[in-house]
């Protein structure tokens, strides 16, 4: 931009390198975003737990030593959908993240109280937690991803002065930054969900 005879000032370049701190600064989650997801999926899950009080439902004991590499894709399929609806809150300023969160906490509490009712507390503890918590951790995860673009507008919005227009020029920059960013966390989920798809499978849940 030139500012006068004889002067020439540049515009200031943009710096796109990779932030400082390591991989963990990269696919780092926002903390509240996390609390938020955990929070509502462990109430639903409550839920879950206890409107499942009287469900009793037989379990196959044979059926528990099978396992084998489609049930591993199969098992790693159906929770890469789930983790998928959960950052479609990307897109929808975290509203589908919000609705989907809580069904899945419900639909996991109930697997849990059923399988407690038919296995015993001991052995379906023994038998879930190993790849449960791997799921869980992946699926909250990929919430708070959904949830992330939201939260960095809205605070945006509220910390930037001006006119309206401005702070909404402000707002969306933001989101659609934020929500590009989120897409260097979702291979952690996907690691995730494959290594629990694999417990899984090895343990042979027909749940």
């Amino acid at each position: 931009m030139i500012t006068g005879p004889g002067r020439v000032e540049a515009w200031p370049v943009p710096d796109h390198r990779p932030a400082r701190g390591g991989w963990w600064s990269v696919v780092a989650p926002d903390p509240v975003c996390v609390a938020v997801a955990g929070v509502l999926l462990a109430a639903a899950v409550a839920i879950g737990w206890s409107a499942a009080a009287d469900v009793r439902l037989p379990v196959d004991r044979e059926v528990l030593r099978a396992a084998d590499l489609d049930l591993v894709l199969a098992i790693a399929g159906r929770n890469a959908i789930v983790a998928a609806t959960l950052f479609s809150g990307v897109a929808t300023a975290g509203i589908s993240t919000l609705v989907a969160l809580p069904v899945l906490g419900i639909y996991v509490g109930v697997v849990f109280r059923v399988a407690v009712g038919a296995l015993g507390g001991p052995a379906a503890v023994a038998l879930l937690v190993p790849f449960v918590v791997l799921e869980l951790a992946a699926f909250v995860l990929a919430a708070a991803c959904g949830l992330g673009p939201a939260r960095v507008a809205l605070c945006t919005w509220r910390s930037s002065g001006g006119a309206a227009w401005s702070r909404i020029r402000s707002a969306t920059t933001a989101y659609l930054g934020s929500a590009g960013s989120t897409l260097y966390r979702m291979p952690l989920v996907g690691a995730l969900l494959l290594v629990a798809a694999l417990v899984e499978a090895w343990s042979g849940v027909p749940l």
